[in-house]
């Protein structure tokens, strides 16, 4: 999935998270899928998929339930 375009790994996923939300693929209110699974989907480590899921987070796409999953918020 990830490239070598020069641009950090976490930015990347952020990205095609971010497509794939305003693709309608995971709608407002949905869950994103577990940390383990996106890890496995981008082949890239926990630290780099927490990474863009705290992008996501602090753009106000995405909104964490501690205990539970992270939901799209817009």
């Amino acid at each position: 999935m990830t490239e070598h375009t020069g641009r950090p790994k976490y930015l990347q996923v952020a990205d095609e998270l971010r497509r794939a939300i305003r693709a309608g693929s995971y709608p407002v209110g949905s869950e994103l899928p577990s940390t383990s699974q996106l890890t496995r989907t981008f082949e890239v480590s926990t630290t780099v998929v927490r990474a863009a899921v705290r992008e996501l987070r602090q753009e106000g796409v995405v909104q964490g339930q501690p205990g539970k999953a992270v939901y799209v918020t817009a």
